[in-house]
């Protein structure tokens, strides 16, 4: 997990298991090892800012992919979701769900993970209810977004992604 950064102290460790969301990604393994090879899930760049740029980002997301091990065709990311640990009964039995409670989505409406815990965490309420949650998350046609799309001089609200669900053909953004 790396080192800590910040006041983090870490009280508990736990191991989920649920045979039904298991059973569930997997299936979403076949599904997505089907796509990957159809014209309509390749990514499309041609019309896009800054093409090189966005290979580097893709570049760093297979990085982070080869650190997950399995012997299917497909690129799983083990990522982190912030969160209250009053949202656990519900996020464990019921799976994520794109509700945008915090905002509207700085980078398109969805569900948000980052690969960084020390990011993720903040998203956790700063009391005994932080709660972070380590994913395996299957990645299809990721649009990698760049400084292009969310410049630090202007405000959340101007972001190119702001509010919006996916980038044309793309199954999410990284």
């Amino acid at each position: 997990m790396g080192p800590r950064k910040g006041s983090f102290e870490i009280k508990m460790m736990e191991i989920v298991k649920n045979r039904d969301k298991f059973n569930h990604f997997r299936q979403q393994i076949e599904i997505v090892e089907s796509r990957q090879t159809q014209s309509a899930f390749q990514p499309v760049f041609d019309k896009e800012s800054n093409p090189e740029e966005r290979q580097k980002v893709l570049k760093q997301l297979d990085g982070l992919c080869e650190q997950v091990t399995n012997n299917r065709k497909v690129n799983i990311v083990r990522v982190w979701h912030g969160c209250n640990k009053q949202l656990l009964p519900q996020l464990l039995g019921e799976g994520f769900a794109s509700l945008g409670q915090l905002d509207e989505g700085w980078f398109g409406k969805g569900m948000y993970f980052s690969s960084s815990a020390e990011y993720a965490s903040r998203y956790c309420p700063k009391n005994e209810d932080a709660c972070l949650i380590m994913c395996y998350v299957l990645v299809l046609n990721p649009f990698p977004v760049i400084y292009d799309d969310a410049p630090e001089d202007v405000k959340p609200e101007k972001f190119r992604f702001y509010g919006r669900g996916n980038h044309r053909t793309f199954q999410c953004h990284y």
